[in-house]
């Protein structure tokens, strides 16, 4: 049996912080894959401040990765967007592929690819 995933967002020195508690070091990445392809735009934010905050580098490429599994075509874009403006160069491997992982975003990533190909590909 898979723990809950139970993350909360408590405000600290006015930012918003995410910790998760509870969670075997082994189990984030199924934890946040199963929490972002099940829930909603909520569970997707949460996952994307852990990924931008990680307490370990572990959970934040679990959080890169799962950042792609939803099933909401509008969450993919917004990943792809984070891709294209918010992630470092180093990370952004990680976050597409958590999408073409996600059965139903691989023709989306590609095309998406082939279109920002000259921003990519700097």
């Amino acid at each position: 049996m898979i723990p809950t995933f139970r993350a909360t967002c408590r405000r600290s020195r006015s930012r918003l912080s995410v910790r998760c508690f509870g969670l075997p070091p082994k189990f984030p990445a199924q934890l946040f894959t199963q929490g972002v392809q099940e829930g909603g735009r909520a569970e997707w934010d949460v996952v994307k401040g852990i990924a931008s905050k990680a307490k370990n580098p572990r959970q934040g490429l679990a959080a890169m990765r799962a950042m792609g599994a939803s099933k909401d075509m509008a969450i993919a874009e917004e990943t792809f967007k984070f891709i294209l403006n918010e992630a470092r160069d180093q990370d952004t491997f990680y976050y597409a592929y958590g999408l073409r992982a996600n059965p139903l975003t691989r023709r989306f990533v590609a095309d998406k690819f082939k279109e920002h190909f000259d921003t990519v590909s700097l």
